[in-house]
């Protein structure tokens, strides 16, 4: 979808070139010339359309990452109003037009079925559970919901362990967008799990797969589940360690 809208709006800065016509009939599938226009308004929209991008990459680049993809949307009304004066261009031709129509509708397919069979990850609610229950002490699992935890909690978290989600990521290198540290993903079949110092321990996870039951599992038999909190695509588990061990 996102390369048929900038096709469009490169579209946009073609006009037909008005010609005289021959008095027989035109065929409905002729060609009309094309030429580029760089008129100001077109030139304004793309700048309210490609600046906020700019900056936001610029300002990622430099510093911090804040460029997400759901603060676009102030580029949007630019983008789209370009888009549509392309896809007015290509009305000159009826088969054209046609296929840019169903090319359009066969790229909106995939987001109408996410609207209307998936439900959308409340990650936020997870993290804004936690956010109100956690304390400096407590350890936290990360077990496939860092990016959303990171960018979600922006308090320092001293003792958090993400978990690789497969094999090829283990031991791979992550930095804390907001901390600046580098931490390491660990094998959450071999990661260690028995703090003696952490009396909770924070569980996130995305789904509850074989996978994550198994790491469950590992963390159970040390500590008993306090509470549990379930989302849409994400579960919090607040683990209490069992006397005597």
């Amino acid at each position: 979808m996102l390369g048929c809208l900038m096709v469009l709006v490169v579209l946009s800065f073609l006009r037909m070139e008005n010609r005289p016509t021959p008095p027989v009939r035109r065929s409905a599938h002729a060609f009309t010339p094309l030429a580029f226009e760089f008129e100001w308004q077109k030139i304004m929209l793309l700048s309210w359309g490609l600046v906020p991008l700019l900056i936001g990459y610029a300002i990622s680049i430099a510093g911090r990452p804040i460029l997400y993809d759901r603060y676009l949307i102030g580029s949007l009304p630019a983008l789209m109003l370009l888009a549509a004066r392309g896809l007015r261009v290509v009305c000159f031709n009826r088969l054209i037009l046609a296929g840019a129509l169903v090319i359009l509708l066969a790229c909106i397919l995939p987001t109408l079925h996410a609207v209307t069979v998936k439900t959308r990850e409340d990650h936020r609610a997870a993290v804004a559970t936690f956010a109100g229950r956690f304390q400096d002490s407590d350890e936290v699992l990360l077990f496939g919901m860092y990016p959303a935890f990171a960018y979600y909690f922006r308090a320092p978290v001293s003792h958090k362990t993400i978990l690789a989600v497969s094999t090829a990521i283990i031991n791979t290198a992550i930095i804390d967008p907001w901390t600046g540290d580098k931490l390491i993903s660990e094998d959450p079949t071999t990661a260690n799990l028995d703090w003696r110092d952490g009396r909770r321990v924070w569980l996130f996870i995305r789904q509850k797969g074989p996978h994550e039951i198994a790491l469950m599992q590992r963390v159970e038999a040390l500590y008993s589940v306090g509470q549990e909190f379930h989302f849409d695509g994400a579960s919090l588990y607040l683990y209490i360690r069992k006397l005597g061990t």
